[in-house]
């Protein structure tokens, strides 16, 4: 068994979801990552002390990294150009949820740190994942997993 804190899924899960709705408006449900709607932009995040200890992905449909750019903006979507702002999204919540995930395992009483969020080309497997969050946002999906680095 790991030394590592643990990291509650349900209770990441509601920290997401209302991260989503004070940040953008966003109103999300817990879903079974089986029935999560398809992911289009991923990105993943190391978290750790001086060194990774875990890797934190974030993977969104277009659809709802626009509506949450848009949110986060406040412009329309036909302002948005998807190309440059997508990318720059899905980093953003990859950080943001890394955040959120060192605040439930103990905030400033433990040295851990996110590192620079990149892209990824697909969702990580979730079969041997710490922790999955899968959200659905009116049929756009939002999937994060916690995996431990080896």
């Amino acid at each position: 068994m790991s030394s590592l804190p643990q990291v509650d899924a349900a209770e990441l899960g509601a920290r997401i979801a209302q991260a989503l709705e004070h940040m953008c408006f966003i109103i999300s449900d817990p879903v079974d990552s089986a029935e999560l709607p398809d992911t289009d932009t991923h990105s993943k995040v190391s978290v750790g002390d001086e060194h990774p200890l875990w890797d934190l992905s974030v993977s969104a449909s277009n659809g709802l990294l626009s509506e949450i750019a848009c949110g986060l903006m406040g412009i329309e979507p036909s302002e948005l150009n998807e190309d440059e702002v997508l990318p720059a999204t899905v980093q953003e919540l990859a950080n943001i949820f890394s955040g959120i995930m060192i605040e439930m395992i103990g905030g400033e009483e433990h040295p851990y740190h996110p590192g620079i969020p990149e892209l990824t080309p697909a969702a990580p497997p979730t079969s041997d994942a710490v922790a999955v969050v899968a959200l659905d946002a009116m049929g756009d999906g939002l999937l994060v997993t916690l995996n431990e680095r080896a």
